[in-house]
């Protein structure tokens, strides 16, 4: 009978892995910059199209109100949505030790730091997705919530770590963001 394997996994959160995961999560894997760019090219196209009625009185200026506001408004959507991740930076206290994960042959376990005593229990068939990104695993648990693995905190190597999240989760919730 063989023995169970075990990896440790005690995650200090930086702001680098914070912003990266928030950016993936939110423009790659939620898909949110589609919204805000179909409403710049449809306020760009009416535009384009009223800067070529010419023989309308102030037509241009129209076009150059639609095309400011079609460019200003997803402007605004970054903007704000970096603000808010800086502000969430500050929230939580970046960096700091976080939660401590431990993946066993037949579950996952999340201790939290910051909330001393909230322990979460999974097992490997009830995970949602596992991303390798640069510099970090992602680990959904959950469609909207996930655990960040950063590089170098586990108890193994990064690859062993990744090979091991493959082969406990079926093939099409394992998916690489990075080449190599």
């Amino acid at each position: 009978m063989s023995e169970e394997k075990t990896i440790t996994i005690p995650v200090t959160l930086d702001k680098s892995t914070f912003r990266r995961f928030a950016a993936f999560d939110t423009f790659r894997r939620q898909r949110r910059w589609r919204l805000p760019t179909g409403f710049m090219l449809i306020m760009l196209a009416f535009a384009t199209f009223l800067f070529f009625q010419t023989d309308k009185a102030q037509s241009g200026l129209l076009g150059g109100v639609m095309a400011g506001i079609g460019a200003g408004l997803p402007l605004i959507y970054i903007v704000s949505f970096f603000l808010t991740l800086r502000d969430n930076e500050k929230k939580h206290r970046l960096p700091r030790r976080v939660y401590t994960l431990t993946l066993t042959d037949k579950e996952v376990t999340i201790r939290s730091d910051v909330n001393q005593g909230e322990t979460l229990t999974l097992p490997w068939d009830k995970l949602y997705m596992a991303y390798q990104a640069k510099g970090a695993v992602y680990l959904y648990v959950l469609p909207g919530r996930a655990f960040l693995l950063p590089n170098g905190q586990a108890d193994v190597p990064d690859g062993e770590l990744w090979d091991f999240l493959c082969d406990k989760l079926p093939p099409d919730k394992c998916r690489r963001l990075q080449k190599g």
